[in-house]
């Protein structure tokens, strides 16, 4: 039973990681995962698909979520010797390319099993620009191509995602 504290979740207490080994999308044989690091936006949301019927009998309609898109939008600062930022860096002009993203709860479990989940994305970057005297940025949309996420674990040391079976 909860003895009365309340303890705050922060955003830092879910890492992303992602996929840079560029045969991902899932069917990566041997992923490189890296930390999502000096993101000022790591932003999902979900746009979401209705069915909106019209009944005469009814004078509220009612409004059905059938399906929908999850996506992520980023703002990453560049920084040189960043597995992560050099691969934004080299996909600039690329489109969709394939890649997946484990979501951690990194405050839970142990370093060797957090739970986690995973999910292939397709990455669609902007072109690398920032404000004149400031940091160059990558931003752009990952958007997902499989059909929903899968729970598992993630080993922190070892950067492998393991399926929950089940």
């Amino acid at each position: 039973m909860p003895d009365g504290t309340v303890t705050p979740i922060y955003t830092y207490d879910i890492q992303y990681y992602i996929d840079i080994s560029d045969t991902a999308g899932g069917a990566s044989p041997t992923p490189n995962f890296a930390n999502v690091t000096e993101d000022t936006a790591f932003d999902p949301s979900r746009e979401y698909s209705t069915y909106s019927p019209s009944y005469k009998d009814r004078e509220v309609q009612p409004e059905y979520d059938t399906s929908s898109k999850y996506g992520i939008a980023m703002d990453v600062d560049i920084f040189e010797n960043q597995a992560f930022q050099e691969w934004l860096v080299a996909h600039e002009d690329d489109k969709n390319v394939p890649t997946s993203i484990v979501r951690v709860w990194a405050k839970k479990g142990t370093e060797q099993a957090r739970p986690a989940k995973m999910a292939a994305f397709g990455l669609t970057m902007d072109p690398l620009d920032g404000p004149a005297g400031e940091f160059l940025k990558g931003k752009g949309k990952l958007k997902m191509t499989s059909n929903g996420w899968t729970a598992g674990t993630f080993n922190e040391t070892t950067k492998v995602f393991t399926a929950t079976e089940g």
